[in-house]
């Protein structure tokens, strides 16, 4: 079992702090107060982040919205009653001696603080969003969308059988300009060939639907393969674009590798995910609607 000071030492090549660096302990010695008299804890004063003594489960805790305020001789203070209060389990090394043990940490911040700051782990849950540059595509057989009238980067292959919105009235140039909305609903804005190739029609002058499928490449959406199984050979269930929220199974939150994964923006779905095209973002479980009043 893993103890450890609540704040770190000021100077963190001490290994053995005569007392608790970074304490003022100006009135709140333990076990006995500056009076004389019984005081159930240590003060600490200062900026510093608090940790627990020693490994254990939080069983309750309060978060008051704001600070409260008292105003004594004309000076005003503020004052938290925010607590954690922490179940700890001892076992010797021989499972001889076991002790089960509590540590309270009091007048923690307030909520709106925590909202300007950072709010502590036990608060959060980590969530899953498809990374920015994820990099996994779905290639299909289509016309190729150019970023220029003479050519250039090819911005996707738009599929046989998509319809191509014409961005420019017909004229004598080889390449027109259209727009191409993806699968996901990306909208790319490029030139594609209107003129025969190799005495094949690629695309109808008319409707822009796309006639031909003899360039492959990417449909133009990027993100991260939804896989039947955990391994890159398995088929490809679908391709979850940049930036969609996904849920992790429980029992593969905080790993690498293989994920698997239970929700996709909300739907069911039942697949692997390497966690290398995700992001883990922390979300507040945690609101002012149900904070203790």
């Amino acid at each position: 079992m893993k103890f450890v000071y609540p704040v770190d030492p000021k100077n963190g090549k001490d290994k053995l702090p005569v007392y608790l660096k970074g304490a003022s302990n100006l009135t709140g010695y333990y076990p006995i107060g500056r009076m004389n008299t019984w005081h159930g804890g240590i003060h600490y004063e200062g900026n510093n982040p608090l940790k627990a003594i020693s490994d254990g489960k939080i069983i309750a805790y309060r978060v008051p919205e704001k600070y409260y305020e008292e105003t004594i001789n004309n000076k005003t203070s503020k004052y938290s009653n925010g607590f954690v209060l922490i179940q700890h389990h001892y076992k010797s090394p021989d499972n001889k001696q076991e002790l089960t043990f509590y540590s309270l940490y009091n007048h923690l911040s307030s909520f709106e603080e925590m909202e300007k700051k950072k709010f502590p782990n036990f608060l959060t849950v980590d969530s899953y969003v498809i990374a920015s540059n994820a990099k996994d595509i779905t290639k299909v057989k289509g016309v190729t969308i150019k970023s220029g009238r003479s050519g250039g980067l090819t911005l996707a292959v738009a599929p046989k059988g998509t319809v191509l919105t014409f961005e420019e009235e017909a004229n004598n140039y080889s390449r027109r300009k259209v727009k191409y909305i993806t699968p996901n609903g990306k909208e790319i804005i490029g030139y594609t060939w209107i003129k025969e190739y190799k005495g094949e029609q690629l695309v109808d002058v008319e409707t822009g639907e796309v006639l031909s499928a003899v360039f492959e490449g990417s449909n133009g959406d990027k993100g991260a393969n939804l896989r039947e199984e955990a391994n890159s050979d398995s088929a490809v269930i679908q391709l979850m674009p940049r930036g969609t929220s996904i849920e992790v199974d429980e029992n593969d939150q905080g790993k690498t590798g293989w994920l698997k994964v239970k929700k996709v923006g909300g739907k069911r779905v039942t697949g692997y995910c390497h966690s290398e095209g995700l992001s883990v973002v922390d979300v507040v479980i945690l609101t002012k609607e149900n904070l203790i009043r």
